[in-house]
């Protein structure tokens, strides 16, 4: 990943809010990239004090500044990771601010109506007024409602959703289905769920497979009755191994590329087919003994 680092310049050099130019020069970034262009990578500015109005800085990553003690008017900030700005103590009305990890900023006491505040992480901030207060976020954004581990809320004119840690604009949604655009990305992506779990992919085909890797618990009593021939489906099989074996989602993944093996909604295994195809993996001795063959 590309960390982009700047060293900022000598804040008695010019008073006020930093150029276009001024910021371009220091950064490195590009006219096209202050005007939503996105920024690949981490944000790394420690010695950068201010920001020209008006600009839209997408960023991939975190950003961290630790000089910068205000956002000025008209800026939008699109952050995919953390916020870390310790100096900050102000923001003005009509500033958008789209973190999708934590907001940190330990020196900021207040919030204007007018800003706009979609955090996916925890709100880290001595704020104090009628829309925000210091603690997670479904605790200061009074529209999220909690759903297994998933939050959604909204602003003026967007709905956002959180699921598995990734925070996303919702573009639309039917049935168990979203269309999908995470923050500081411009790609359409797909979220699908079960009703239990979650998955991310780029077509909706892949988020759909993806649920085939995820288990919420690993209880083990479905199983109990079973024998060497039963008969489950690709994705009981994947289940059934994850939660006696403890196996992890990459870990299964790569034994079935390892294998060749792809999945189908056709294809089934019985308990015996997979003790044989997983001999010498992780597990296989546990899964084994687990059905007493």
């Amino acid at each position: 990943m590309m960390i982009l680092k700047v060293e900022g310049i000598n804040p008695t050099k010019k008073k006020g809010n930093m150029t276009r130019e001024e910021f371009i020069e220091i950064t490195g970034l590009t006219d096209a990239q202050l005007n939503g262009e996105k920024i690949e990578g981490d944000f790394n500015a420690p010695a950068l004090t201010s920001i020209p109005d008006g600009v839209t800085l997408n960023i991939g990553g975190y950003f961290y500044t630790r000089a910068l003690t205000s956002i000025p008017d008209g800026v939008t900030l699109n952050i995919g990771g953390d916020f870390n700005a310790p100096a900050l103590t102000s923001i003005p009305d009509g500033v958008t601010l789209n973190i999708g990890g934590d907001f940190n900023a330990p020196a900021l006491t207040s919030i204007p109506d007018g800003v706009t505040l979609n955090i996916g992480g925890d709100f880290n901030a001595p704020v104090k007024n009628n829309c925000y207060d210091s603690g997670p976020v479904d605790k200061i954004i009074k529209s999220i409602t909690a759903f297994h581990r998933v939050k959604y809320w909204t602003d003026s004119s967007k709905k956002f959703i959180k699921a598995d840690g990734i925070f996303s604009e919702i573009i639309s949604h039917r049935g168990n289905v979203w269309r999908i655009r995470q923050i500081a990305q411009k790609e359409i992506k797909y979220l699908v769920t079960d009703g239990e779990n979650y998955s991310h992919g780029d077509t909706l085909a892949e988020a759909r497979e993806g649920l085939i890797y995820k288990i919420s618990n690993r209880d083990t009593s479905q199983y109990k009755g079973m024998n060497a021939d039963t008969i489950l489906t690709f994705s009981e099989a994947v289940k059934a191994y994850r939660a006696i074996t403890g196996a992890c989602e990459a870990g299964i993944r790569m034994f079935l590329d390892k294998k060749g093996i792809i999945y189908s909604k056709d294809v089934n295994f019985t308990i015996e087919a997979i003790i044989d195809l997983t001999d010498g993996e992780f597990g296989h001795d546990s899964f084994k003994n687990f059905f007493g063959v």
